[in-house]
């Protein structure tokens, strides 16, 4: 055998073998970064009164003023904070679990002027806002390359904070009433994203999450005024939080 063919057969199974085993791009690992983007929602505040036949306000009124306190508001707002995971790659498949923990500063308020009862006016105001996000959440996706495409959802955790006020102009120095709650509040988030490798470690990604928090209520007492029922017409506040979240973000792989 010529001494050219000899080394050409020599180190084809070896350039083959080579070629076989080549992983690619693989996003199995650690991961860190930060992450910046905007958020919009509706917290939908409403107060509601307790009513009956020897109390103070009568179901009529009851059931006007629960109408008129039922409130939509609509918030947008900046987060932004940082993220910590690890990915798994099987296949073409990559299963991973994420953190991140964020500022998400939403905020509105609304306020009800109902009509006159027996020539008195009522108020009825509320305010609500949170400031932050934690979420916990598996994602499972699909790489091409260097490209990721996943679908994510979990656990996702606020500090949900409202206000609320009334005031009546009747009876003798009117009636009022004032509550107020600050929960942290478990609930839920599902979203996706697309996530690709960039060159060295780093990586880049665009993503989508809805949360929803549910509601969380409290409970407050008329005072002042001349009518010896007032008491008996405890008033409920409650808001809850679905937000939209995009945001961008940028991870480096250990």
């Amino acid at each position: 055998m010529l001494p050219g063919v000899a080394f050409a057969a020599d180190i084809a199974p070896r350039m083959y073998t080579k070629a076989a085993v080549d992983p690619g791009y693989n996003w199995t690992g650690f991961y860190a970064g930060l992450n910046a983007g905007g958020a919009w929602g509706n917290f939908k505040p409403a107060s509601t009164m307790a009513s009956s036949g020897a109390s103070y306000f009568d179901p009529v009124t009851a059931a006007t003023f629960d109408a008129a306190a039922a409130h939509s508001v609509t918030a947008t707002g900046f987060t932004g904070g940082g993220q910590i995971g690890y990915n798994w790659q099987l296949g073409n498949m990559v299963f991973g679990l994420e953190a991140d923990f964020e500022s998400l500063r939403l905020s509105g308020k609304a306020a009800s002027v109902l009509p006159p009862f027996s020539g008195t006016a009522m108020t009825i105001s509320s305010s609500v806002q949170t400031d932050w996000l934690f979420t916990a959440r598996p994602r499972i996706g699909i790489a091409s390359g260097n490209a990721l495409f996943y679908a994510t959802g979990g656990v996702a955790v606020t500090q949900l904070k409202g206000n609320f006020h009334f005031t009546d102009s009747g009876g003798t120095g009117g009636r009022v009433e004032d509550a107020a709650f600050s929960n942290t509040k478990v609930g839920w988030t599902v979203g996706g994203g697309i996530e690709a490798g960039l060159s060295g470690n780093w990586t880049v990604r665009a993503e989508y999450l809805y949360v929803d928090f549910g509601k969380v209520s409290t409970t407050g007492t008329i005072t002042g005024g001349t009518s010896s029922n007032v008491s008996l017409n405890p008033l409920t506040h409650s808001s809850g939080l679905q937000a939209s979240i995009v945001r961008s973000a940028l991870n480096y792989r250990f």
